[in-house]
């Protein structure tokens, strides 16, 4: 049971509160709305029709034996990836954290034969560091296997600094094939396999310095 006199003050606070919230909401222009949940783009009937399209010229470039050369980049900000482990019943699951100051970028290639080339650095991945990769890989190629480009193909996913103008001129300038993957085709780009597999359990067990000093 309430008394009367804690229900007035109640019922005045939360008069004083609705009073606040309605002029914060009429100095900020604000509503308070109930959300509606849309599809992400990746479901677009366009995205699904591009992926079914890259798929398709995938099997085809497979099926002919076409070697593919997928390049793209990842960052590397910690060396610890352990991210389940087995506890007893009633003990943290923790561990330290082991950051990696300034993070690293990792730009690779991996082909369909499981060669893989890769190059590090601390600057930001952008559209001239990765055709400075370009122009060494496909110095490296060279060296490996001379007319290469005649059975493969360089296939990157549409971020900006690789369907650039540019970056695209460039790969013409050199003749080498490439393609570009569908849109949202995470799950059918070999690369994010390796990436994973890279990125599980603890990369610096020697626990060597990983700052710049």
């Amino acid at each position: 049971v309430v008394g009367r006199e804690v229900l007035d003050r109640w019922c005045r606070r939360e008069a004083q509160v609705g009073i606040r919230v309605s002029g914060f909401k009429k100095r900020l222009g604000l509503g308070y709305r109930r959300v509606r949940k849309v599809a992400i783009k990746a479901n677009l009937d366009r995205c699904l029709v591009l992926r079914q399209q890259y798929g398709l010229a995938m099997l085809s470039l497979l099926g002919s034996g076409k070697r593919v050369i997928n390049v793209d980049g990842t960052w590397l900000a910690e060396s610890n990836y352990i991210r389940k482990a087995w506890c007893r019943p009633g003990t943290p699951g923790t561990v330290a954290t082991s950051s990696i100051q300034p993070r690293l970028s990792m730009v690779t290639a991996l082909d369909t034969e499981g060669r893989v080339y890769f190059a590090l650095s601390h600057a930001n991945t952008d559209q001239d560091t990765y055709m400075l990769f370009l122009r060494h890989l496909i110095a490296q190629l060279d060296l490996e296997t001379p007319g290469w480009q005649e059975d493969s193909v360089l296939l990157a996913d549409n971020a900006p600094y690789h369907v650039s103008a540019q970056a695209r001129e460039y790969l013409r300038k050199l003749q080498v094939p490439c393609m570009f993957s569908g849109p949202y085709s995470f799950s059918a780009a070999p690369i994010e396999t390796l990436f994973s597999l890279l990125k599980l359990g603890e990369l610096n067990k020697a626990h060597a310095s990983t700052g710049k000093k």
